[in-house]
């Protein structure tokens, strides 16, 4: 058996949620360019760039804003650069991937962008197969519990 390749405890951690399902999926460190949506980063690394958008998550139209700003505020503008776990690629070229980001002051820490905004109630699980399905899954059900983001009414 393998070992898990993972970056931090934080990510050891949600990984181990998730059965360590990625042990052999390449993981590509890269750089923040821009967050044009909710859901999506455009990334530079080894010189090129790519457009990716998060598994796993559906953000509802009213909470775009809010996650949009989550996910800068997520993302270190002084490192500005995340681990890229690619999942699979679209036909346009679009990577979709779980993606962490390291936790500002905390070098060995990483926080799952996935995660964070299904945590906050600022989006769903979607249907889309993610190897850290059971986390967010996880994750969605203590949002509706504590009652935030989308589930505040519910």
């Amino acid at each position: 058996m393998t070992k898990c390749k993972c970056f931090t405890v934080a990510a050891i951690a949600f990984l181990f949620i998730a059965g360590c399902a990625k042990e052999t999926t390449p993981t590509k460190t890269m750089f923040v360019e821009s967050i044009p949506s909710a859901d999506t980063l455009i990334v530079e690394g080894q010189g090129k760039q790519q457009r990716v958008r998060l598994c796993g998550v559906e953000v509802p139209k009213a909470q775009m804003q809010q996650a949009k700003k989550l996910l800068q505020t997520l993302v270190d503008p002084a490192e500005g650069w995340v681990v890229v776990w690619p999942m699979k690629m679209t036909n346009k070229g679009e990577l979709i991937a779980e993606v962490y980001a390291p936790v500002p002051g905390k070098r060995d820490e990483e926080k799952s962008l996935n995660g964070e905004l299904l945590a906050m109630g600022l989006a769903k699980v979607s249907a889309e197969k993610c190897s850290n399905r059971e986390a967010f899954e996880s994750a969605e059900q203590d949002a509706k519990e504590r009652r935030v983001g989308i589930w505040k009414m519910r």
